[in-house]
């Protein structure tokens, strides 16, 4: 396992995203209560909202071993890149840091953890 990345992004509206760069839709928010939301381009992860600090993100290559942890898994699946990065950051923010992946298919689990109510750190683990 490999840590590629780690970031401190504003939260605004209260989340986080992994990305296609070229991606043009968005996952949209049915009941506000949804974990993370997701499309072949992005992946949308809920996080505490901005105004209570900034939220750490790390990104993984890897297996991720959670027994034990305070880690939530919040999302499984694929996501899709036009080109050889992921964004990683927040949309409203126009706050985004590249992460080197691959062209194609990514199997991506998002974890959240938090230190108070609402989550305050998400991993974005990309599993070979």
């Amino acid at each position: 396992m490999s840590l590629l990345a780690r970031f401190e992004i504003t939260p605004y509206y209260g989340q986080i995203e992994m990305r296609d760069p070229n991606a043009r839709d968005y996952p949209q928010w049915e009941t506000g209560e949804e974990k993370a939301l997701a499309m072949p381009g992005c992946i949308a992860v809920a996080t505490q909202d901005d105004l209570h600090g900034k939220v750490t993100v790390e990104v993984w290559r890897g297996c991720l071993e959670v027994r034990g942890s305070n880690l939530v898994r919040v999302y499984q699946g694929e996501l899709i890149l036009a080109g050889e990065a992921a964004a990683v950051g927040n949309t409203v923010g126009a706050e985004f840091h590249p992460v080197t992946l691959s062209l194609g298919r990514h199997r991506v689990t998002a974890f959240t953890a938090a230190s108070g109510e609402l989550p305050d750190r998400v991993y974005f683990l990309i599993e070979d």
